[in-house]
């Protein structure tokens, strides 16, 4: 035991211990154990940024509880949208996108259509049924004098919370964007008709992505949105037409019985309006601020610099410093990716790397916990335990590469403290 020991103790080094622990948090990722975690880390994140400010050029208009007490139960009948572009035509708005779907035709689409072509930058939207997938698109009469269409397919992760945006959704015959890509589309076709730059890059379609998405980058909550403005006040002339002028308004339901709630970091409790995703996401393209995050190999290589460097700051280190660590480094995590959200849109990955230092952590106490129990067995044959523990206290002062020093004083205080010798020596003494 006394040579395994040795060699034990001289080739094996402490990184091998956060090694150890960054190849069994990454043997989790299959599982998805980290998932659930990591989606709890970015909702924390979120909670802990201070808002950023919405672009000034976005407007919602909204078919609120006052709007429905007025006008009837959702849907409104088609003449009450003519009589909002009416509205609108006065204000010269840049685009007008109408979270909305409108498929079954009805008498007033003629109308309604004919207030369309007068604007002339109405973008409609359509999706796909959920349990057929049959596409549900605007009806001939709207279709044709529509600048755009856009998709407005929402997911939801397990928790609830949406975290992405189908920006694209692509086929080999067709690619069709999402609302408020849809939206810039036609200002950038405004734009270019009269020789100007476009608008904002757009992310162009990748038709080997069937569904195209990227992280969305929630601006803050949205009871808080600057510029929204009631259907109903819109409708009456209430709202100055100055506010609304070169505006891209996204018209959607925000009635308290809304049928398609949107739980946000920012907002779950209660959960707020579908059309404020769309609001989010013409944001994030407008200033090309959706999210980033490391790539899956990427996130896994982080975890072996965390693992191999707590293994070397704590190994042979008291347990006040290791518990300290333990509280500490989960704190400095959760700021440098506080500040990396806030400064890059970049989301860090959290719970894999707390997690690989907590792993780190029990290794190291599992490790030294098992070198104590050996060294104890090897020197309790000649030593008291009470000395055997006082060697594994100052084992670094005894061992070097797992070699035992011996100098003048540990030499002495072993020789003194022979198992037995001190009962030996009282009994020759009282025989004397």
């Amino acid at each position: 035991m006394k040579r395994n020991l040795k060699q034990y103790l001289a080739t094996n080094p402490p990184w091998i211990v956060g090694t150890i622990a960054a190849f069994v948090a990454i043997a989790v990722f299959p599982l998805q154990l980290w998932r659930p975690l990591e989606r709890t880390g970015y909702n924390f994140l979120f909670r802990l940024r201070p808002p950023l400010e919405w672009d000034d050029r976005i407007v919602v208009i909204g078919i609120d509880d006052d709007t429905l007490e007025t006008y009837g139960e959702f849907p409104l009948p088609r003449d009450r949208y003519t009589e909002l572009l009416q509205s609108l035509d006065a204000s010269y708005p840049v685009v007008v996108g109408f979270d909305l779907l409108f498929v079954e035709p009805t008498p007033q689409d003629e109308s309604l259509a004919t207030a369309m072509q007068q604007l002339g930058t109405v973008v409609l939207a359509r999706t796909w049924e959920t349990t057929t997938g049959e596409p549900l698109e605007p009806n001939q009469t709207l279709a044709t004098v529509a600048a755009n269409q856009g998709q407005i397919i929402h997911r939801r992760d397990q928790d609830g919370i949406t975290r992405e945006a189908t920006i694209w959704v692509n086929s080999p015959d067709f690619s069709i964007p999402i609302l408020g890509l849809g939206m810039i589309e036609v200002e950038n076709f405004l734009r270019e008709t009269e020789g100007e730059p476009p608008l904002v890059e757009l992310p162009p379609p990748d038709n080997t992505q069937e569904m195209q998405t990227r992280l969305v980058n929630w601006v803050g909550d949205t009871s808080d949105f600057p510029q929204y403005y009631s259907f109903l006040d819109v409708v009456a002339g209430r709202i100055d037409p100055e506010v609304l002028q070169d505006k891209l308004i996204l018209v959607g339901f925000t009635a308290t019985a809304a049928d398609d709630p949107l739980q946000t970091p920012l907002n779950t409790d209660p959960p707020t309006s579908g059309v404020y995703y769309h609001a989010t996401v013409l944001d994030n393209l407008l200033n090309d601020r959706f999210l980033t995050k490391l790539p899956l190999w990427g996130e896994m290589l982080l975890l072996f610099p965390i693992g191999i460097l707590t293994a070397i700051l704590l190994s042979r280190r008291p347990l006040y410093r290791r518990v300290i660590f333990v509280f500490v480094f989960p704190l400095a995590w959760v700021g440098v990716a506080l500040l990396l959200l806030s400064s890059r849109h970049l989301w860090l990955p959290v719970a894999s790397p707390i997690g690989t230092m907590l792993l780190t952590v029990g290794g190291i106490q599992l490790r030294e916990q098992w070198e104590k129990q050996q060294l104890m067995q090897l020197f309790e044959k000649y030593v008291s335990p009470e000395t055997a523990n006082v060697i594994w206290q100052q084992k670094d002062e005894f061992f070097q590469d797992g070699e035992l020093l011996a100098t003048q004083l540990e030499a002495t205080v072993l020789f003194m403290d022979i198992r037995g010798f001190t009962s030996i020596s009282e009994k020759i003494s009282h025989n004397a």
